[in-house]
């Protein structure tokens, strides 16, 4: 069977013989997207091509296309997706599956970076990791309107100012005398004139006096001509038009599929301000849209403004993401992008540029002295993980006392509201070092971020912790969850505050996609595990066994005791902070999250286990069997036990075993997931110059060292 691969193709300013292919995966990964058409594609490197553009290919195992996008090379070392001003995204029809750094052998000299341009989230194979060489930055938020529900119940849900102001702008109309007509065109014979309309209008305001607009004999113009005739021809194009007496006062160009219509250009006569007739051809387009497409949506693909957004059902961020070929690639750019950005810090403070006066600050230490106002953004957080919350982090402030560090949350508000936080330790005294507030007791962890907040919040308050402790030159966070928002926002926050950051492994996490009841989830299990779970729950009920699950409702006290009382009696090491679990349990069964199962022998406790529902999701958290009767599998049977309460009381729809690859867990679980860390250096510091030297030395002997053993292993299969 062949070795799936890239290949390069250089393009003549067409795709030639690719356009089927590239249409089929159009369909296949992007829901035949608009923009991505082959059509559109063809429109733009005709017009807009340097004539070096290069296809890039991937071929399956199976010899068929299974990716394509396009590239032309930026400057030296880097290569970009082609993106001509013209289009707002950028086409990469790609399966998730493909790796794409394996994409920089086959590219021409000696490529190492590669910049994957204007991305929708909705419409990209890129999940954004910090397990690879990479760097991302949003690039515009754009946003769509759902035509669901009928066109009033749109409206009414728009705000009260938007209303108002539309209508104060339709009796200016109406006071004036002036009739106004709102008009579809979607005749192919008649685009080649409404393309000329909208170019004498957006060439009467602002973008003609830059050179910019549109002009029916310009490359834009004929571009726009061609592709709204094409697309007329299957039905897909429209110019809808807004008339104020006798003049064209708005015009938006548009295509669309059965699902989506995209708006590419909104032009709207300026000496017809007054009468704001953009937004009065806007209402008219939504509204006739909602008629005719009911079920799909409008796509703006547009860098909104608060304005703008008053008109949405939803927004998203475009991003561009950069990957590097190697970690040394990486640190070169990282280099790079840090010494311009000191120039800028430099020339800001020359002129005596002040910070924004919108973010502040602070430190509670403990954490219980955390001010209420924090507790709805950790309550945000904490329905992705249980030990997001503020509950875990008092408990372990309170129960894990460490000589060396001190327990401390940094949070940070925007306009007076919390937008993020971090947990961390720090080094006492004002160390060196700092790392997230976690241990081996946490399965996860992550930066608090509000809904509303990410990369520039978590920046002031990295700055704000950097000003505060002058020594600190390096920081841990772990264990994260590598493909999380707030992990991506920490890893950009980190870079643009200065801080070198890198990403280690720490643990594999097999986890349980809930779909059906137990008795449906018992029959997927091997026939050993369940024989077990069979013949060892008839010998433990004839021995007058019995299993007991403690939830919030019941008292605890006694139940923490057989668990204790197990635990001492395992295979395990003692508790290394005995009044971790003991509180652990408490502050579980006071938020209603405890599922402590007893496994009984008459009066003997013979195994416990500690699970936790929150918001849809069980974690098994700590389990432990009295290993004189571990004949009765008790472990086993408690955690059937278990399994059945929290899918058919609690009906969750995750079963999480947190940490580790052990082989009993793999028994129970279907899917694996990896838990990752950041490392972070300030080379502003002393301890952190020496660290970022020591770590570039280490992970650069670790690659050459890697990239010697793949040469060995090539020659020895030569």
């Amino acid at each position: 069977m062949p070795l799936a691969r890239w290949e390069t193709h250089p393009l003549s300013r067409s795709l030639g013989a690719a356009r089927a292919a590239w249409d089929s995966l159009n369909q296949r990964y992007a829901d035949a997207h608009p923009m991505f058409d082959g059509r559109f594609i063809e429109g733009l490197l005709r017009h807009f091509g340097d004539g070096d553009e290069i296809l890039l290919r991937h071929i399956g195992e199976d010899g068929a296309v299974d990716g394509l996008t396009i590239v032309e090379p930026s400057r030296p070392g880097t290569w970009s997706s082609f993106l001509p001003a013209q289009a707002q995204i950028a086409p990469l029809l790609v399966d998730r599956g493909i790796d794409l750094y394996d994409v920089f052998p086959s590219l021409p000299g000696l490529p190492g970076q590669i910049d994957l341009l204007c991305q929708d989230p909705w419409f990209t194979p890129l999940g954004e990791t910090i397990t690879r060489p990479a760097y991302s930055k949003h690039h515009a938020l754009t946003m769509g309107i759902a035509l669901d529900g009928g066109f009033e119940s749109y409206w009414q849900g728009r705000s009260r100012n938007l209303a108002a102001n539309l209508r104060r702008y339709r009796h200016r109309i109406e006071k004036s005398g002036q009739e106004t007509r709102f008009v579809r065109i979607e005749d192919p014979a008649a685009m080649a004139a409404a393309v000329a309309r909208y170019g004498e209008l957006e060439s009467a305001g602002w973008k003609g006096l830059q050179g910019t607009a549109i002009a029916a004999g310009n490359r834009q113009g004929l571009f726009y001509r061609e592709i709204l005739e094409q697309f007329a021809a299957t039905g897909q194009a429209a110019v809808y038009e807004y008339w104020i007496g006798p003049r064209l006062a708005a015009s938006r160009l548009t295509i669309r599929n059965g699902r989506m219509l995209v708006i590419l250009k909104t032009a709207f006569d300026e000496c017809l301000a007054e009468y704001a007739p953009g937004r009065q051809l806007l209402y008219e387009l939504i509204r006739d849209s909602f008629a005719r497409f009911p079920g799909s949506r409008i796509e703006f693909y547009t860098h909104a403004s608060p304005e703008q957004l008053a008109w949405a059902t939803d927004h998203r961020h475009i991003d561009h993401h950069t990957l590097f070929r190697n970690k040394l690639v990486d640190l070169v750019a990282l280099t790079v992008r840090m010494a311009k950005k000191s120039v800028v810090a430099l020339q800001a403070r020359a002129g005596h540029t002040q910070p924004p006066d919108q973010f502040a600050a602070e430190s509670y230490a403990p954490p219980d002295r955390l001010p209420a106002e924090y507790a709805e953004l950790f309550q945000h957080v904490e329905r992705q993980s249980f030990d997001f919350g503020l509950p875990w982090f008092r408990n372990y402030a309170a129960t894990v006392e460490d000589a060396a560090t001190e327990p401390v949350i940094w949070g940070a508000t925007r306009h007076g509201t919390p937008a993020v936080a971090l947990p961390l330790a720090i080094g006492k005294g004002g160390g060196t070092k700092g790392e997230s507030l976690a241990n081996y007791y946490s399965a996860l962890y992550s930066p608090i971020v509000g809904p509303r907040a990410g990369n520039v919040e978590l920046r002031f308050l990295l700055r704000a912790i950097s000003a505060h402790y002058p020594r600190l030159g390096e920081l841990r966070f772990a264990p994260l969850d590598p493909a999380a928002p707030s992990s991506i926002a920490l890893r950009n926050a980190l870079r643009t505050a200065g801080w070198y950051s890198f990403s280690y492994y720490c643990f594999g996490n097999w986890y349980l996609p809930v779909t059906g009841s137990w008795n449906d989830y018992l029959q997927t299990l091997s026939g050993q595990l369940r024989n077990t779970i069979r013949r060892m729950g008839k010998k433990f009920a004839a021995e007058q066994g019995r299993l007991e699950i403690v939830t919030g409702d019941q008292p605890v006290e006694a139940a923490i005791a057989a668990f204790q009382g197990v635990y001492a009696a395992s295979w395990k090491i003692p508790e290394p902070y005995p009044r971790f679990m003991p509180g652990l349990i408490r502050m579980l069964a006071e938020t209603g999250r405890l599922r402590l199962g007893i496994a009984w022998l008459g009066d003997q406790p013979v195994a416990a286990q500690i699970w936790i529902v929150n918001h849809g999701k069980a974690s098994i958290y700590k389990l432990a069997y009295h290993e004189k009767y571990s004949a009765y599998s008790p472990g086993t049977l408690l955690t059937a036990h278990l399994m059945q309460h929290v899918m058919d009381n609690d009906r969750v729809s995750e079963v999480d075993y947190l940490i580790g690859d052990d082989a009993y867990k793999q028994s129970w679980m279907t899917h694996r997931r990896e838990r990752w860390g950041l490392v972070a250096y300030n080379p502003k510091t002393w301890s952190g110059f020496w660290g970022l030297a020591f770590e570039c030395i280490a992970r650069t002997a670790k690659w050459l060292g890697g990239q010697g053993r793949a040469k060995g292993r090539d020659a020895k299969e030569t």
